[in-house]
């Protein structure tokens, strides 16, 4: 049988396959057929002989190639870095018909009245919302920033006290069924100072909890608080949600951002992280289908020492879900949903 290791023919097979390593299969089938036509009967069995002890006749004759001791050694691949990215899809929340989406709070530098505007408006019979998705920079991490700061402002353990305050009062408010935090620029402070000043501690984990983390700081699990790494995105049908700093290369202060995000994806997005309101929206030319994009206004003061005057705006968005799910982007002026 050609290809049989117990053949003449395949030992010579064999033996080709070992001195000409780099030699193309089809060719050295081809030397085989021109130097011994007794033993091969036609070019493709001594290309099927070639390939069988070469190990790529699949995984059940590669595996009998490597046992047979032809000497074809096979250097295993290395094993790879476990994937840190991943997706979480809200469809696994089915019973969410409307989601409150609150970006940049920016805590403790939060807007109380602005967060209780929200809070009214989204409580209101009319426009009931069920579950709450904080989409980045919850918290502001004041303290571990890499910029300069004033040692006389806020420690970080008075900033997770205020963030657990305000997780509290949205609850109580509330009442949603599900709360999603997904991290943004700001929380992810927190992860780079550990990795710069204590990857001694880094990762320490109890039963399956990173200890020096939000979800271990603020007793996530035991809030009910669903806690999404900075670089995952979530999704919803053909929306994306994002804070808005996981592309890389960025782009800090866009005339658009909505547009921005329409360049960056090419898919329906929502984001914050900019601060501002706005909207773009573009067909397809070829499917003529029409993707919108969306940034949401923020939560915060509106003038920080650090950028005491620009063109941030005050708001939140809605999404409503389904399979005509759509998106409500408000803003907030002089205390009033808009």
């Amino acid at each position: 049988m050609p290809g049989n290791k117990a053949t003449v023919g395949g030992e010579v097979a064999r033996d080709y396959a070992l001195k000409h390593p780099h030699t193309p299969s089809l060719q050295l089938a081809r030397m085989l057929r021109r130097d011994h036509p007794a033993l091969f009967r036609s070019i493709d069995s001594a290309r099927s002989s070639i390939r069988y002890y070469r190990g790529r006749q699949g995984d059940r004759n590669r595996g009998k190639t490597r046992r047979s001791g032809s000497g074809v050694k096979h250097t295993p691949l290395p094993k790879p870095e476990p994937p840190s990215y991943g997706v979480l899809n809200l469809e696994t929340y089915p019973d969410i018909k409307r989601w409150l989406l609150l970006f940049d709070l920016h805590v403790p530098f939060q807007d109380n009245r602005a967060i209780h505007t929200a809070l009214d408006w989204a409580c209101a019979k009319e426009n009931r919302c069920d579950g709450v998705i904080y989409g980045g920079d919850l918290g502001d991490c004041y303290s571990l920033s890499p910029w300069i700061r004033d040692p006389r402002r806020r420690r970080f353990p008075d900033e997770i006290a205020a963030v657990g305050q305000v997780l509290d009062h949205v609850e109580a408010r509330l009442h949603p069924k599900a709360t999603v935090w997904k991290a943004g620029n700001h929380e992810y402070r927190l992860e780079r100072y550990l990795m710069q000043r204590a990857a001694e501690v880094f990762g320490c984990e109890v039963d399956g909890v990173e200890q020096f983390s939000f979800m271990s700081f603020l007793g996530l699990k035991e809030r009910n608080v669903r806690f999404v790494e900075a670089t995952w995105p979530l999704k919803y049908r053909a929306l994306t949600i994002l804070h808005g700093t996981e592309w890389l290369g960025g782009s800090y202060s866009p005339v658009n951002p909505a547009r921005t995000a329409y360049l960056k994806m090419h898919d329906c997005t929502i984001l914050g992280h900019y601060h501002r309101t706005s909207e773009h929206t573009e067909p397809s030319a070829g499917s003529g289908q029409t993707v919108t994009c969306w940034s949401v206004g923020c939560l915060c003061d509106l003038h920080p020492e650090y950028a005491p005057l620009n063109f941030w705006n005050l708001g939140f968005a809605v999404l409503t879900t389904g399979a005509r799910w759509r998106v409500e982007n408000k803003r907030i002026v002089k205390d009033e949903v808009v």
